[in-house]
């Protein structure tokens, strides 16, 4: 029983001693992951002149009756 434990434990810490490099890799890649998310999170579609969150041409896609209006930020959107 011991026996299958210890292996368990090795099989499980095994990955975090694989090598240098590889968790040097893993650093950048975690890295890059959040710039990329910052650049996501900070970007601001220009409607108009005026800069709008995605989460405001979500809700006026969803609640504006006027037609010309949510095609125009469709379109512009997807430049």
């Amino acid at each position: 029983m011991d026996r299958r434990r210890i292996k368990i434990a090795y099989n499980i810490f095994k990955l975090f001693h694989i090598g240098k490099k590889l968790n040097e890799l893993n650093l950048e890649i975690r890295k890059k992951t959040n710039e990329l998310s910052k650049i996501l999170n900070t970007f601001r579609f220009n409607i108009d002149g005026r800069e709008t969150a995605s989460v405001e041409i979500d809700q006026i896609l969803s609640k504006e009756e006027d037609r010309s209006l949510r095609k125009r930020l469709i379109f512009q959107g997807t430049r």
